[in-house]
């Protein structure tokens, strides 16, 4: 009777051990399915948020209006025309005058600067100014009547979605005296949407 108690004794120590050793393997097992299941979670969301971007468009401008000394500016309304919030980070524009052999008249500065920033929804719009760096003089304003020079808009927002991944959307439009309004001039390819 003493050996089938010995032998009972070391068996459920065995089983014991084996118990405890299942245990540890089914922990390690859940730490790794639990990590395993985060990242699978975190990329779907990724991939959601790639597929269902934000999209910034410049939905129109208005102007040009005369300024004070002499500067012109011009309002522009831009919109999220995806499916998630974007977040307006920064915004470069410049309103500028062009010759007709394409030189723009004292260059032109729309570099980015960043801006307190702006989160637009799906749908929602923010409106912007675009202020030209130099002075339009009476004399310019008169060449220009004339169609020596003509007005453009040129600029650029950077933005990022949910993901922080950013992404930049670059506009140039140029005054048409016909239509009285800013248009997307023909053989351009200034515009572009990240």
């Amino acid at each position: 009777m003493a050996d089938y108690t010995a032998t009972l004794a070391t068996w459920t120590v065995v089983v014991g051990l084996g118990t405890i050793a299942l245990g540890l393997i089914a922990i390690g097992t859940a730490f790794y399915q639990r990590r395993d299941t985060k990242d699978a979670i975190n990329l779907a969301s990724r991939e959601f948020i790639a597929t269902h971007r934000p999209k910034i468009v410049v939905r129109f401008i208005q102007g040009p209006y005369q300024e004070d000394a002499g500067h012109k500016a011009a309002s522009i309304t831009i919109v999220n025309v995806g499916v998630t919030p974007a977040v307006i980070e920064a915004i470069g524009s410049d309103l500028v005058r062009r010759r007709q052999d394409g030189e723009f008249v004292g260059g032109f500065d729309a570099r980015l600067r960043h801006i307190t920033p702006v989160t637009l929804a799906s749908g929602e719009r923010h409106t912007f100014e675009a202020k030209s760096n130099s002075v339009f003089t009476d004399s310019e304003m008169f060449v220009e009547l004339v169609g020596q020079f003509r007005t453009w808009v040129i600029g650029v927002v950077r933005y990022h979605d949910e993901d922080g991944v950013y992404r930049e959307t670059g506009f140039c439009r140029v005054y048409d005296d016909a239509c009285k309004s800013f248009v997307t001039p023909k053989g351009e390819e200034r515009e572009y949407q990240d």
